[in-house]
């Protein structure tokens, strides 16, 4: 819609045509954001949790912030997809307010996760920026590691062709269902 929202470790500025027009959650350190198909702004916090942030109303005031997360603690991804709300702390993953995964040390490859994208079959797909990429589905995972699957920064599930395109500092990884290139 022509805005862009910066996180600060002083709260969220929306930027629309190269200018400030409001602040959002300031004093709050906010350190992941997404963006809801209904009017709300996401903003992961590195203390007070989860915070929703309306959008709606006066343009030149910013929304009533309102800690969404029963857990105040640092949310370090945020993925809203299909209605959808993934959130990624430091003690786990939740999915739509529900534990997914408690102890991400049990699971997953690394903690150092650079990218989020569930797909339509439930699964989660997660890119590490120094250890490739991870499929997970329930309790287990499907791992990849190579030249090319290196430094993911981005996850796009194309559910027209049954793949996932996955942006890396080597290039573009296209990856079929199973998790294979």
């Amino acid at each position: 819609e022509g805005r862009t929202f910066a996180a600060t470790p002083l709260g969220i500025a929306e930027i629309v045509d190269n200018k400030v027009v409001r602040e959002h959650g300031n004093g709050l350190f906010v350190q992941a954001l997404a963006l809801t198909n209904d009017g709300l702004l996401l903003a992961g916090t590195l203390e007070d949790g989860l915070v929703e942030i309306p959008l709606t109303g006066n343009p030149g005031r910013p929304g009533r912030a309102r800690v969404a997360s029963s857990e105040p603690g640092e949310i370090r991804r945020i993925v809203h997809s299909e209605g959808r709300r993934f959130v990624l702390t430091a003690s786990g993953l939740t999915v739509d307010g529900k534990p997914f995964i408690r102890n991400p040390e049990a699971l997953l490859a690394d903690r150092n996760i650079a990218a989020l994208a569930p797909d339509d079959s439930g699964r989660l797909w997660i890119g590490y920026f120094d250890h490739g990429l991870e499929v997970l589905a329930g309790d287990r995972s499907i791992r990849a590691e190579n030249g090319t699957l290196y430094c993911i920064n981005r996850i796009i599930h194309d559910p027209t062709r049954n793949r996932t395109l996955v942006a890396t500092a080597n290039g573009l990884a296209i990856v079929d269902a199973s998790g294979v290139m």
